[in-house]
């Protein structure tokens, strides 16, 4: 289980290193490249330690979704040997797909960082984002608190008659 645990944070550093650029400069992990062959590997290695009830015992539904994420992160990678010929979209999707098999793995979905490369307004250029899902979900309800107030766009608006 701490073999599974240690691969586990090792790739994640490594495909957070190469898939996400962050905004911040901290770091608590020095993370280590790891090849697209080297990743293929660890995913076969994930395959038969899930079969095995390792890193935990899953639930049917759980297995499904681990499966289908490293099919998913196997379909994206396929053709490549290393990380520099994936396009920038595809590398943060391997990101985000990544962190999503790590929170199933570890049952820890609140903990699962996302990826997400948004607009700013007045602008064409994409920066990409790096937050927690619990930080993706502060900064919804945020969103939502702000237009519930009756302050955001559109507030003075009022419904058509008769609805």
């Amino acid at each position: 289980m701490k073999i599974i645990k240690s691969i586990l944070i090792l790739t994640f550093a490594a495909v957070a290193a190469v898939g996400c650029a962050s905004s911040s400069n901290e770091s608590s992990i020095s993370p280590t490249t790891v090849s697209v062959p080297e990743y293929r590997t660890f995913l076969n290695e994930l395959d038969v330690a899930v079969q095995q009830g390792v890193p935990r015992e899953m639930e049917e539904d759980e297995i499904n979704q681990v499966n289908a994420l490293t099919s998913g992160i196997r379909r994206i990678l396929e053709g490549h040997e290393s990380i520099d010929t994936v396009s920038e979209m595809d590398r943060t999707r391997v990101f985000n797909m990544h962190e999503n098999l790590q929170a199933v793995l570890l049952g820890d979905r609140a903990s699962q960082v996302i990826c997400r490369s948004e607009r700013s307004t007045g602008t064409n250029f994409k920066t990409t984002s790096c937050m927690t899902r619990a930080e993706w979900d502060m900064r919804k309800q945020a969103v939502e608190r702000l237009f519930n107030q009756g302050t955001g766009f559109g507030s003075s608006m009022s419904a058509p008659e008769g609805r």
